[in-house]
């Protein structure tokens, strides 16, 4: 009995969760974030709830069958969201954006791609519970040890100062920017 009530109450939960998704992604788009990366947990979430209510049905779904039988329709599915679920956190496609930098008003991420391009450094102004894309920083491989920007909304221009370090050796960038991400000028 307590059994089928846990069912009940994660189905519910996997339903509005699942509608709540559906609403993010069309009210925000495919480049806006809820403030923190809340829609990125938000899926997160409602992907795992989803999968085991599931499984949870499966298992009621096949209580009554032999045995050999169960344990084939409930291992094989489970074996294989556990692959899926093992190759997508090592591609790091489960992760959401690496936060290098914020304030109170921006806020930078490593927005990683997919494959084996470098990922792009993003600047995005906080609009109350919204992240707004405002322009891309450059491209890299990997987060800088430290990294400070400076951004003059009246002279429209943002400045990036980084310390970096890779295989025992560091230096230190200073970059340029317009608010459209266009580079001014560099030294290194």
């Amino acid at each position: 009995m307590m059994t089928k009530k846990i069912r009940r109450i994660l189905g519910v939960i996997a339903f509005v969760l699942c509608a709540v998704s559906i609403f993010c992604r069309f009210y925000l788009g495919n480049s806006n974030h809820l403030i923190f990366q809340l829609d990125i947990w938000l899926y997160i979430i409602t992907f795992t709830t989803v999968v085991i209510y599931t499984l949870m049905m499966l298992v009621y779904g096949v209580r009554n069958l032999h045995w050999a039988l169960k344990l084939l329709l409930v291992i094989l599915p489970t074996g294989f969201f556990l692959y899926v679920m093992f190759i997508a956190s090592i591609i790091g496609l489960l992760t959401p954006d690496s936060k290098v930098w914020n304030d109170n008003q921006f806020v930078v991420y490593h927005e990683r791609n997919d494959g084996i391009d470098p990922g792009k450094f993003v600047l995005y102004k906080r609009d109350f519970l919204l992240e707004l894309p405002c322009c891309t920083l450059g491209s890299e491989f990997f987060d800088p040890d430290k990294i400070e920007f400076i951004i003059d909304e009246n002279r429209d221009m943002i400045r990036e100062e980084a310390d970096w370090s890779f295989d025992g050796r560091s230096w230190h960038t200073t970059l340029y920017f317009n608010l459209r991400g266009e580079s001014m000028s560099a030294n290194e």
